[in-house]
């Protein structure tokens, strides 16, 4: 396998029927869907996140714009509420989904279940900005939970047809590198918040 390629190259994947010969795409082709993937798994991340640095935000019980600053003011959201929705609040939808997608990547087109994960998490993250209580943060951080259970398996998946397999560590570890930025620029919410008000 040339890693400097342009053209197609072949290589062997194993299926159900054994070994086949099968056509990786073009290394421009198969770089730019990377960056796109990792875009959408920084995007995953940073909605994961927001909501721990939104909750920091300080603020006086008598300041006048606490409400547009602060989510735990807004929603009078408790610590063991924000603990709630931060950890089974996400996670169980997360999980028991997760569960399930993997097998689906297999069956199913990734790229759309990669494209319907990103629409569901995004509109998820867009009704939490129009919560007052703290039921219908949980709702939709549910919501995003289950979103974001779609996009890892067939993302993983993707890359192993774009990529042959002297290929894939650097690719996979490019990808994985989307968890750190997106959990970093989740910081950024904070000052967000502080500047332009939480639901923004």
């Amino acid at each position: 396998v040339d890693s400097r390629r342009d053209i197609t190259t072949q290589f062997l994947v194993r299926t159900k029927k054994g070994l086949i010969m099968t056509e990786a795409p073009s290394l421009t082709v198969a770089n730019y869907s990377l960056a796109l993937l990792m875009l959408i798994y920084v995007s995953n991340q940073w909605s994961r996140y927001a909501l721990n640095y939104l909750y920091a935000v300080p603020y006086d019980d008598d300041q006048s714009d606490a409400a547009h600053i602060s989510i735990a003011y807004a929603c009078d959201l408790s610590t063991s509420e924000y603990g709630l929705l931060t950890g089974y609040g996400f996670s169980a939808t997360f999980v028991v989904t997760g569960l399930f997608m993997g097998r689906l990547a297999d069956k199913y087109n990734r790229r759309n279940i990669v494209v319907a994960g990103a629409l569901i998490w995004n509109l998820a993250t867009a009704a939490m900005g129009l919560c007052k209580k703290f039921w219908e943060l949980l709702v939709f951080r549910l919501v995003l939970g289950f979103g974001q259970a779609f996009s890892n398996p067939a993302s993983y998946s993707m890359l192993s047809d774009l990529f042959p397999p002297d290929m894939r560590p650097q690719a996979n570890g490019i990808f994985a590198s989307g968890v750190y930025l997106g959990g970093g620029l989740a910081s950024v919410s904070e000052s967000i918040a502080e500047s332009m008000g939480w639901r923004e």
